[in-house]
């Protein structure tokens, strides 16, 4: 039987097994986010989950720009003096992932990328944003200890934590992605920055679901996480 990514076997023959299969019973039918929905369960979720750009507050100051190199339509946001990509980039690379079985066409959370991969994936006159560049956009929206209640979108979030979605950043909780797998989808927005901390780090930014704050961090640089491209 499988329940989110665990695969669990249960011996019948004895006591402990049919408890622990009534648990989990138990435990399936309490659960209110997709970590312990089966795979049809998730498909029926997943359907539901959608953005309604119309449905930005009236202070985000959003624009469009198109990809030439595959035609895809991106939203803009402008936040202070910056301009940021309003949706992660889906740009197909090398070094790119994209979660098919719970996004078909990519577009709603983009491709993860690695680090060597999310340097050369913007478009042209775009470019991957530096560790200053996303320390001058939490200052902006209020500081880091609300960032994530600001940029976060308004709905999509599990657990009634969406964000305020302020500015029309729309952060979305893509998670991240290590050797295939991938980790904390619906519950954590990650964003590379172009930063180097070290010989296998890079600076990133995260935000949870159960915290308003944004966290500036650093993630391995062969971990695959979402990009937000800044112009220019």
């Amino acid at each position: 039987m499988k329940i989110g990514n665990q695969n669990l076997e249960f011996r019948f023959g004895n006591v402990s097994g049919l408890f622990a299969l009534l648990c989990s019973v138990l435990l399936l039918t309490a659960c209110t986010d997709y970590e312990g929905m089966i795979d049809e369960d998730y498909e029926e979720w997943s359907k539901q989950q959608t953005f309604d750009p119309s449905n930005l507050p009236s202070t985000a100051i959003v624009g469009s720009f198109t990809d030439p190199r595959d035609g895809q339509t991106y939203r803009t946001a402008i936040i202070g003096n910056q301009t940021w990509m309003a949706q992660n980039l889906n740009y197909k690379t090398s070094n790119s992932i994209c979660n098919v079985e719970k996004d078909a066409d990519c577009k709603m959370y983009g491709r993860y990328y690695t680090w060597a991969a999310a340097k050369i994936a913007c478009p042209s006159g775009w470019r991957l944003p530096s560790y200053d560049d996303w320390v001058y956009l939490l200052n902006e929206v209020g500081g880091a200890s609300v960032a994530a209640t600001k940029l976060k979108a308004k709905s999509v979030w599990p657990r009634g934590e969406n964000g305020e979605d302020t500015y029309g950043f729309s952060a979305l909780p893509a998670g991240y992605s290590h050797e295939g797998e991938y980790f904390k989808e619906g519950h954590s927005a990650v964003f590379w920055s172009s930063t180097d901390s070290g010989t296998s780090f890079v600076r990133s930014v995260k935000m949870e679901y159960d915290y308003k704050k944004a966290e500036m961090s650093s993630d391995l640089k062969n971990y695959s996480v979402s990009v937000r491209c800044i112009y220019p």
